[in-house]
């Protein structure tokens, strides 16, 4: 039985380094900076803060809607090919795990073979170097594919069945949006009407002054009122957040014009070295899942639970002129929902769009409009842009589905009791920006001398 055994381990192994010699490539790609997903050629120099999935299920059963999106957007994808090299991925991977498998039973043949006292085994030795051999070849494979295939397919766009090529209205109210005399713009009217001292420390640097700072006020507590009439829970964000949770909502860190970095200090680094600190502000996306990230939820059946902050919102805008609508700061309110399951994330999708109907309805005009996919951002499988009329049409906030993309990337998952099976959780998530509504507004209750009323907009708000 022994002998039997042996021979069988053996034909094992040749088997293994037939299939292992294989994926033996004669190059080695640059490794792209990524914080989200550590490559095991990195393993030993950076710390790897999540494990996102790289089985990408999702890409095979979306190729025709990915080919798609990427067409329209005049940027070429291998989507083919893509999926080719993940199915040779995911087999050398497995191939290395049973390399690695067969190093440890080699290891113990030998280690009882010392203890039994006899000679060293040369063929289990030899076996042991060819194994380890092997295994170095094989493990390099994989690491360029990880630093090619896999950081590739990370920053694909998010999408779903549901996901739409059409825009689509779903909701307009067009009361007052035409005036019988030429408006002037926000900015002008801050400064006939005193409301606004834009400041010259930066182009993004403004005051709100006098009842527009009052109005202010008051825009965030009739907002958190409606919230907690849709019992939503109130949370207070903090500002910042590091680099992992940027990628992995599907932002680019690197980017200077995508999200703010800080200098370097004592806990974390440039915006180069994976582990640097960002300022987004708590009425953002971004700390929302981080408070879920990590986490094995053990009472899924809390959920649905719907959240919602009041603050600051922090984005680069890329102009050097600052208005009400381009600022690089502004007061916002950010909406996160997480689901047990793509149903009831449906279900608070709608309960979304008809609380923010509900809530916007005592203006003269807004519209939402949900956007083909092609114009969502990466993270959104879905999105629907708010928009309101005052000089212009400006867009003051979003909603959007996000499914189970934060759950493949930074491990937010939901257990059953007496059950061991992770179960993917869902979100919805919505933003309104509160100082670009009060831009449109001064602009809509304005009269023909210029004179904004903000009393007017101050009884919608009752």
């Amino acid at each position: 039985l022994k002998l039997l055994d042996s021979l069988l381990q053996e034909m094992f192994y040749q088997q293994c380094v037939r299939i292992g010699s294989r994926f033996n490539q004669p190059f080695r790609r640059m490794s792209s900076k990524s914080a989200l997903f550590v490559t095991g050629r990195n393993a030993t120099k950076q710390f790897a803060v999540f494990s996102p999935d790289t089985d990408f299920g999702w890409v095979k059963e979306n190729r025709d809607a990915l080919e798609k999106v990427y067409n329209l957007r005049k940027i070429p994808l291998p989507i083919d090919s893509m999926i080719k090299q993940l199915d040779m991925y995911t087999e050398i991977k497995s191939q290395v795990d049973k390399l690695s498998q067969l190093r440890d039973v080699i290891n113990q043949q030998i280690k009882d073979s010392k203890l039994k006292g006899g000679p060293l085994n040369v063929v289990l030795l030899n076996r042991l170097k060819e194994n380890k051999k092997s295994l170095r070849q094989s493990k390099e494979s994989l690491w360029d594919f990880e630093e090619d295939i896999i950081l590739s397919l990370l920053k694909l766009q998010n999408c779903d069945s549901n996901s739409t090529f059409e825009e689509k209205l779903h909701f307009a109210q067009t009361r007052g949006c035409e005036a019988a005399f030429v408006r002037k713009g926000h900015k002008e009217l801050a400064k006939l009407n005193n409301l606004v001292e834009f400041s010259n420390n930066s182009h993004s640097a403004f005051y709100l002054k006098h009842d527009l700072a009052m109005l202010e006020l008051k825009f965030n507590k009739y907002l958190a009122s409606k919230f907690l009439d849709y019992e939503f829970e109130a949370f207070s964000n903090p500002d910042f957040t590091k680099s992992v949770m940027v990628e992995g909502c599907g932002g680019d860190f690197l980017n200077t014009s995508s999200v703010f970095s800080l200098k370097k200090y004592q806990d974390f680094g440039e915006r180069t070295s994976c582990n640097a600190m960002h300022l987004v502000g708590g009425a953002s996306l971004i700390p929302f899942v981080a408070y879920y990230a990590r986490t094995l939820l053990q009472n899924p059946q809390v959920l649905p639970l719907t959240s919602f902050c009041l603050g600051r919102c922090y984005t680069p805008q890329p102009g050097t002129s600052c208005d009400l609508f381009t600022s690089q700061q502004s007061q916002a309110a950010q909406l996160f929902s997480v689901s047990r399951t793509q149903e009831e994330m449906e279900m608070q999708l709608d309960l979304l769009l008809n609380c923010l109907v509900e809530v916007l309805g005592v203006f003269p005009n807004f519209s939402i409009t949900e956007h083909s996919l092609e114009h969502c951002d990466m993270w959104n499988s879905r999105q629907f842009s708010i928009t309101m009329q005052g000089v212009t049409p400006v867009e003051v906030g979003q909603v959007a589905v996000q499914g189970n993309y934060f759950s493949r990337r930074v491990l937010m998952m939901g257990q059953e009791a007496g059950s061991n099976t992770h179960l993917p959780l869902y979100t919805v998530s919505g933003q309104l920006s509160i100082t670009k509504m009060l831009g449109v507004l001064v602009e809509m209750v304005q009269d023909e001398e210029g004179t904004v009323d903000c009393a007017k907009i101050g009884q919608w708000l009752q």
